[in-house]
């Protein structure tokens, strides 16, 4: 599934308070659509690095109840506490009086269990009544708490074991694949470089190649990182790149970037839309609309628009979405409400 399907199949199992595991290579973004999940909802989150942890994380720490003659099992501080405080105001004016009492959570949220399948097998065995019924020793998940689960393959050679058959079993199970047209739009939203974003919808291959024989290779979350290498000095930036996603997609990279010398400047777009030359080559291309849309604000966008409206309408339809995204105040404008009235059927 692409991230937007996962994450609609996330929210309809969430309704039905069924767990849920998610497989997928290494950097696809599982974890960070669980989290755009949550927030969406409004729920809190959780995340729970099962690899890090001890059987005794999970189950708890026990302690002697000597008035009852039992050891209780104290829960590990990152699940959900039971019970939270409440501050409880009784009366009124001088006479009021404040008060702390314990009350069942009612708060909601995912517990998200992430790299459970690098966790050893006595810590995947502690987890199989929390997953199933939603409780361990003395502790109960909350009400309102939901379990989700995510690992990667075992050919991805993420040093995970295999996962026990009666813990499988208790999952619905949902592998996560790249979906580069998903990937650009997230990273327009959250500012990632604007030349990373048009490099990679240029080679999409290039989002994810991932090769899990070596130390580094292309992935959705190492091109966010490599995106933040791109002006660095050159000398700096090739190696750091390099060891970020690997040799290959270093090289192509560089090369794109070069590209950005040859394209007409911002300022020139902007003074002489009607005259500045248009490029030829298709990299060029995606080159000076993705920047254009980075640099995009309501006293600039009609001088852009006009650039734009030179090419084919392909280009101009993109370049406007991006705008939309990187700078939502375009849309206040007369020359992209002129726009939208003619072309609705591409902004739909």
């Amino acid at each position: 599934m692409f991230p937007s399907q996962v994450a609609e199949s996330l929210n309809l199992l969430i309704d039905l308070r069924r767990p849920v595991f998610i497989w997928g290579a290494p950097g696809v973004g599982k974890s960070e659509v669980v989290a755009q999940v949550a927030a969406a909802r409004g729920m809190m989150m959780r995340d729970v690095r099962l690899g890090l942890c001890d059987p005794t994380d999970i189950k708890g720490f026990p302690v002697p109840d000597m008035a009852a003659q039992l050891m209780r099992w104290l829960p590990a501080n990152f699940l959900p506490p039971m019970m939270v405080e409440k501050t409880v105001t009784t009366g009124k004016g001088k006479t009021a009086k404040t008060t702390t009492e314990l009350v069942p959570n009612d708060t909601t949220g995912i517990l998200f269990l992430d790299e459970m399948n690098q966790a050893p097998p006595m810590v995947q065995t502690a987890s199989y009544s929390l997953v199933l019924d939603r409780r361990i020793g003395d502790y109960v998940l909350p009400e309102g708490w939901v379990i989700v689960a995510a690992g990667n393959r075992e050919g991805d050679r993420g040093n995970v074991q295999k996962q026990p058959t009666p813990l499988a079993l208790r999952f619905t199970h949902i592998d996560m694949e790249v979906c580069p047209k998903e990937w650009a739009e997230w990273a327009l939203n959250k500012k990632i470089h604007y030349k990373t974003v048009a490099f990679l919808r240029l080679r999409t291959e290039l989002l994810h190649d991932f090769d899990p024989t070596k130390r580094s290779s292309p992935n959705p979350r190492g091109w966010v990182t490599a995106s933040e290498y791109t002006d660095m000095p050159p000398s700096t930036r090739m190696n750091l790149i390099n060891g970020t996603v690997g040799q290959t997609a270093t090289n192509e990279y560089l090369s794109f970037l070069d590209v950005y010398g040859e394209i007409p400047s911002i300022d020139e777009v902007r003074m002489n839309p009607d005259k500045t030359p248009i490029p030829e080559k298709m990299n060029a291309r995606f080159a000076i609309s993705s920047a254009l849309s980075a640099h995009a604000t309501p006293d600039n966008f009609g001088s852009f628009m006009q650039y734009m409206g030179r090419f084919d309408v392909e280009w101009l339809v993109s370049f406007v979405r991006d705008a939309m995204v990187r700078s939502p105040n375009v849309t206040k404008t007369k020359e992209f409400t002129q726009f939208a009235i003619k072309n609705s059927s591409f902004l739909g």
